[in-house]
């Protein structure tokens, strides 16, 4: 388990390896609701679905990649935008604003990209 979690800082110390991995795990909160992972809908009618955990996990992951790349470039406060991602993309009538989740996602990328000046 170690060596896993030693491959996965290996990758996301390089940017463009960050930027690779985070978009994958990303890529399904852009499906699932295709399938009512965040619908309000779902949650009366059915409860919460299978959909609906996938999509909980993968936001899960995108914040702890955040904090992992915020330790390594030193700006911490990436996580802010990854878990802001995951309140406008779960919480009911938030995930109507349209983008909220998507902006918070590119915040992250481009915050990413270099080291932190330290005066």
């Amino acid at each position: 388990m170690q060596a896993l979690a030693d491959e996965l800082k290996k990758i996301v110390a390089t940017f463009w390896g960050f930027v690779v991995v985070y978009l994958l795990v990303a890529l399904p909160t852009y499906i699932l609701p295709l399938y009512g992972s965040n619908s309000l809908f779902s949650y009366v009618m059915s409860g919460i679905s299978f959909y609906f955990w996938v999509h909980f996990f993968c936001l899960l992951a995108l914040i702890f990649l955040a904090k992992l790349r915020g330790k390594i470039v030193g700006k911490n406060y990436l996580v802010v935008f990854a878990q802001l991602a995951l309140v406008f993309d779960l919480v009911p009538f938030l995930n109507f604003i349209p983008f909220a989740a998507t902006c918070m996602h590119f915040l992250v990328i481009v915050n990413a990209g270099q080291k932190a000046e330290i005066s």
